[in-house]
């Protein structure tokens, strides 16, 4: 978690806010809650939670590829197949179980300051859009073929955006951004384990409305190619 926000929130906690959020949940939901909503919300590091949705993105690809129900058929008994099964769920929920390995969470966490910038290349994107254009597509094309030269590179694609709108949707924007680079990134034949992704949204500390070339500059994804260990 991250403490800066945990030590926050315990400092403005009361009896009554806890109070008022049940009101709010149980007056604007179609039924009451019949379940106990925790007084304690998790906080997640921006490094944690982008390898949460690294791990359930890779999950979801998994499930997409073409031989997936020829896979998939394996776990289901003799006997209890269902006819006209589809070639993939309509939906998929994970959950995850976080451990320590070593007092670390995860060999990503342990491993991130063990690698060091090669370059960086920036994706630009036109306005609330989330295609690649020939120009982006061709840069993305040789950090492809660095991976396949070098195996102990790897990419962090961090996506954003300008200013404008909402940030809840421009968070959403930022993650779609991300995946039109990563899935051309594997499309292209680089490793999916190797490239690691998130969202982030408005550009921290950028001016609301500003001029239109930084807005420009702001709509971007940035491709990090990172130089592991041997």
């Amino acid at each position: 978690m991250d403490p800066e926000l945990r030590a926050r929130f315990n400092d403005g906690f009361t009896p009554e806010k806890y109070q008022a959020l049940l009101r709010c949940v149980n007056e604007t939901e179609r039924w009451p809650a019949d379940f106990r909503i925790s007084e304690t919300p998790i906080f997640l590091t921006r490094p944690f939670a982008a390898e949460l949705i690294e791990a359930a993105t890779a999950l979801a690809d998994r499930v997409r590829r073409p031989d997936f129900q020829q896979h998939a058929a394996n776990a289901i008994p003799t006997g209890l197949e269902v006819p006209n099964e589809t070639a993939h769920p309509n939906f998929l929920v994970v959950d995850f179980g976080v451990c320590e390995v070593d007092g670390r969470l995860t060999r990503l966490w342990t491993n991130r300051n063990k690698r060091s910038l090669v370059e960086t290349v920036h994706v630009q994107f036109a306005f609330d859009k989330a295609d690649l254009s020939d120009a982006a597509q061709t840069a993305l094309a040789t950090i492809v073929k660095e991976l396949k030269e070098n195996p102990n590179l790897t990419v962090d694609l961090e996506g954003f955006t300008d200013s404008t709108g909402a940030r809840e949707y421009n968070v959403t924007l930022s993650q779609r951004r991300v995946e039109s680079v990563r899935r051309y990134l594997i499309e292209q034949g680089a490793e999916l384990p190797r490239i690691n992704s998130v969202g982030l949204g408005p550009v921290n500390g950028a001016p609301v409305n500003g001029a239109k070339e930084e807005q420009a500059k702001q709509r971007r994804v940035s491709v990090k190619l990172m130089l592991g260990a041997d």
